[in-house]
């Protein structure tokens, strides 16, 4: 579970951009909050392929060792820092997610609230 001191809905401008308001006040929550971003596993691995693919045509060309050491050491750390960024695209990914449930179990409390109220 994500722990925040913030508030999931700060203002009203952000309840109705992730709820429908009825006539009587009471509201529902839209039917989907698609994350803001795509999967970006797949355009990791083709700068990853694109990468090797370059080492690899890199070993044919340069002939001093020490030189083509160097460019490999790079390439690799470029690698490296890729599988760095895929971690944290999944991490903020899992956040983002487990944020959007802890906003649709308010909302739905926020509704059984007003349902109550409105009953009374």
């Amino acid at each position: 579970m994500v722990t925040s001191s913030a508030p999931i809905v700060t203002s009203m401008q952000e309840c109705q951009q992730t709820h429908i308001h009825n006539q009587d006040g009471s509201h529902h929550k839209n039917k989907s909050m698609a994350a803001p971003i795509k999967h970006t596993c797949p355009d990791i691995d083709r700068a990853i392929k694109h990468l090797k693919q370059a080492k690899s045509e890199c070993k044919d060309l340069i002939e001093d060792k020490k030189e083509y050491q160097s460019v490999e050491y790079e390439i690799e750390a470029a690698i490296g820092y890729f599988e760095e960024l895929r971690s944290a695209n999944d991490q903020l990914r899992k956040w983002g997610e487990e944020l959007e449930s802890e906003l649709q179990n308010a909302a739905e409390e926020i509704n059984r609230l007003e349902n109550l109220y409105i009953k009374e």
